[in-house]
């Protein structure tokens, strides 16, 4: 048996040591798990990093639903009794169909949206385009140039050996393959934001 989730665990502990951009990343405070693929081509999304908080790390965040602004927040989520910030998921058994390249650029990809003060946001980037910046391509780009750095500069290489394989050879090489699976965290309502003056809405945060 192979647990997908101390393995990947590993990974990114080497990937935070060795790669200056994710120093911030406390990985006791970010859930690894699995959400199964309906599919297993390379057709649709391989991994999602899911913020526990909204903008600049707050508990609860306003939404616009029709023509109201409400105010909704996310259940918490505990390992132990640490409270995570973030869930990193990989959709498996896509994920696995990726080449190595791939699946590295991919997990820097997500790493990568964790804000800088690793307060349970997002990394935003100005402009509209606040996930991905000018474009994602120039985003994954860079993601793969990290990805192959962290490559050349580890001296644990074989931590990533697992990733080297597909997603039916994986299991032929090292067992079955043990991994969590935590539900997506819902948002529950708080309540109705109502703005200071008739005709005016406050602005979420």
């Amino acid at each position: 048996m192979f647990s997908f989730d101390l393995a990947m665990q590993n990974l990114i502990e080497d990937i935070i040591e060795n790669c200056a951009y994710f120093q911030h990343v406390d990985l006791g405070r970010v859930a690894i798990s699995v959400k199964p693929s309906k599919v297993s081509g390379l057709d649709g999304v391989y991994a999602q990093i899911f913020p526990l908080r909204y903008k600049n790390g707050a508990f609860s965040g306003v939404e616009k639903v029709g023509n109201r602004l409400e105010r909704y927040r996310v259940d918490p989520v505990y390992r132990g009794r640490r409270e995570m910030l973030y869930i990193l998921y990989f959709y498996l058994p896509r994920f696995f169909n990726l080449s190595f390249i791939e699946k590295m650029t991919t997990i820097f990809h997500e790493l990568y949206h964790i804000s800088p003060e690793f307060n349970g946001d997002l990394r935003r980037f100005p402009g509209k385009n606040f996930m991905h910046g000018v474009s994602v391509g120039k985003y994954d780009s860079l993601m793969t140039a990290l990805a192959k750095d962290y490559l050349f500069r580890t001296s644990s290489l074989e931590k990533s050996d697992f990733l080297r394989f597909g997603s039916r050879s994986v299991e032929k090489r090292y067992g079955k393959l043990l991994y969590s699976r935590l539900p997506e965290p819902s948002a529950f309502y708080v309540g109705r934001v109502h703005s200071k003056k008739r005709g005016t809405r406050k602005k979420g945060g």
